[in-house]
């Protein structure tokens, strides 16, 4: 006869089971709601909220905005927004102008509710402060954190991004957008300073560095002199620690408005919109460019939705007039071991691998580097594209 013995709960754990409290105890819920800021935007305002949600299944939740008493908006708001149900976001709401513009800092409420729970918080907006301000064209911490920049960074950098923009005349929607389709993949939203991957000695000891991954000796030596103009003794080149001056502020954001304002003179090529060009530019081919335009897009929800773009067409880049740009457009979405950069595309590949040869045939072998592109020998590389089209043919 055998006899059943009790699990107790110090044997429990040591089987490695941490639910001590049994196993109908459900994982907990959570559902907050926390005002931000408050923008003036057209005849409207902005108000900013960020949502923490823990444990819930709906992808959506219920808002609704109002006083106890006399609402100063035309009516309650009410609406339904998206919410991560299992972390943390920030909502947009835009309510008309209130009528009373002279009620000095008044309380209202927020409530969210999202599944079976429901969060109420409350907030003071003076409205008549939000007007006075007017329509305020600079970031902030939390348009920042919207386009993926942790809230530590976001505040860090703020204030460095804004000047930099100034600087550099990044100064219109679409320059911004594009310059932060770049530095936001360069660096997984300002949290890599120093390029990954890479000894002290690659790139002749001059690694990746800054918000657009400065690189080469020629680059540093440049940003070096243009420093010099107001700070004479600084130095970036001379050894590891002086390079690694660049990842320290202002520089780390300056270094990419140098790059991109200076260097590489790109705010044209962001006013036609040309991003597939600029990417081009800042990489050298087209790593991580999946991850670009999802950062463009980004930063095209907090600075201007209507420059959201899905796909960009190659055909209308200046990339496709550029023999080297070309072989790497269809390189890149055609092989496996880019797939993680970019989607592989066969119809992609095929239009930059036929534009390659288009525009071989107008340059001849002279035309290519004796070196070739991306490892392809010049005197190889005509018969692996051909080679290619036949297979994806």
């Amino acid at each position: 006869m055998s006899i059943i013995k009790p699990l107790g709960i110090p044997k429990i754990k040591a089987l490695g089971l941490n639910n001590t409290d049994g196993v109908e105890n459900p994982q907990q819920k959570n559902l907050k709601i926390t005002f931000l800021e408050a923008k003036l935007k057209g005849f409207n305002v902005k108000l900013m909220f960020e949502v923490d949600a823990k444990n819930l299944k709906e992808k959506y939740g219920f808002i609704r905005i109002f006083k106890t008493q006399n609402d100063i908006f035309h009516d309650n708001y009410f609406d339904y927004k998206e919410i991560d149900p299992k972390g943390r976001k920030i909502i947009d709401i835009d309510i008309l102008l209130p009528l009373a513009l002279n009620e000095k800092n008044p309380k209202y409420n927020i409530l969210i509710k999202v599944d079976d729970m429901s969060s109420t918080s409350t907030f003071h907006l003076n409205i008549q402060d939000v007007v006075s301000k007017g329509r305020d064209n600079k970031l902030s911490v939390v348009d920042l954190m919207r386009m993926g920049i942790p809230r530590e960074k976001s505040q860090k950098y703020v204030n460095v991004l804004n000047s930099t923009f100034e600087n550099y005349n990044i100064t219109t929607d679409l320059r911004q957008i594009c310059f932060f389709g770049q530095v936001l993949a360069e660096t997984d939203a300002f949290t890599l300073n120093t390029e990954t991957g890479k000894s002290d000695a690659d790139y002749g000891g001059f690694k990746g560095r800054g918000s657009m991954q400065l690189t080469g000796r020629e680059n540093y030596v440049a940003y070096e002199e243009e420093i010099r103009k107001k700070i004479p003794n600084i130095d970036f080149t001379s050894s590891t620690a002086s390079k690694d001056k660049i990842n320290d502020l202002p520089y780390y954001i300056d270094s990419g408005g140098w790059f991109w304002g200076s260097l590489r003179k790109l705010n044209d090529d962001a006013d036609r919109h040309d991003f597939i060009y600029i990417a081009y530019i800042v990489n050298g081919g087209f790593n991580g460019f999946d991850k670009r335009i999802k950062y463009h897009n980004k930063a095209a929800e907090v600075i201007n939705k209507d420059h959201k773009v899905e796909k960009f067409d190659f055909k209308k880049s200046y990339c496709y007039n550029n023999i080297k740009s070309s072989f790497a457009w269809g390189l890149w979405h055609d092989m496996d071991k880019f797939k993680n950069e970019v989607k592989n595309d066969k119809n992609e590949a095929l239009i930059g691998y036929n534009r390659f040869l288009q525009l071989y045939q107008q340059v001849g072998p002279t035309g290519i580097p004796k070196d070739g592109y991306y490892g392809y020998d010049r005197n190889k590389i005509v018969s692996f594209v051909t080679s290619r089209i036949n297979s994806l043919k």
